[in-house]
């Protein structure tokens, strides 16, 4: 069906824009333009809320176990499937940077994948815990605010906590 085909291009085109929006916002508050980074941030999160309503639409709407089950299985396939294809791909091409980045996505993503299969297993009991994401690579920790990033190396200062 086209409509379905147009709100799926929709929702790509949507979460691709608030990824860069979000990326130009830190661009210019480390330039010190403060008010460009803060446009940014609101476009980011106008795109952000227009991408949920297009998931909604397009059936996406599942409780939370079916979520994270979803999560599991997109983690399951790129752990087993696609970084290690595109890791290899990246080392055949002599694009170590790439590799580099993939390597530690799939060492991200195999942390993630374990707090994902404890929250399934445990969703009605999951105890209060902070999260804190390394903003230089993206890796995720839970608990206290961790001394470095295990995947980057990065300082503990790099971590932004989630509450």
């Amino acid at each position: 069906m086209q409509s379905n085909d147009n709100l799926q291009k929709s929702l790509i085109s949507r979460a691709k824009s608030a990824i860069e929006l979000t990326a130009a916002a830190r661009k210019a508050e480390s330039e010190g333009l403060h008010q460009a980074a803060k446009l940014f941030r609101a476009l980011a999160n106008s795109d952000q809320v227009q991408a949920i309503e297009l998931l909604r639409l397009l059936g996406d709407s599942d409780d939370a176990a079916d979520c994270l089950s979803r999560l599991i299985d997109n983690r399951t396939y790129e752990i087993s499937q696609m970084f290690p294809t595109f890791i290899e791909r990246a080392e055949v091409d002599g694009d170590h940077q790439a590799a580099r980045l993939f390597k530690n996505y799939l060492a991200s993503d195999r942390l993630q994948a374990t707090m994902l299969n404890e929250a399934i297993d445990n969703l009605n009991r999951l105890r209060e815990t902070d999260y804190w994401v390394c903003q230089s690579c993206g890796h995720l920790e839970s608990g206290d605010m961790p001394l470095s990033c295990k995947i980057c190396g990065g300082s503990r200062e790099k971590f932004l906590r989630i509450t």
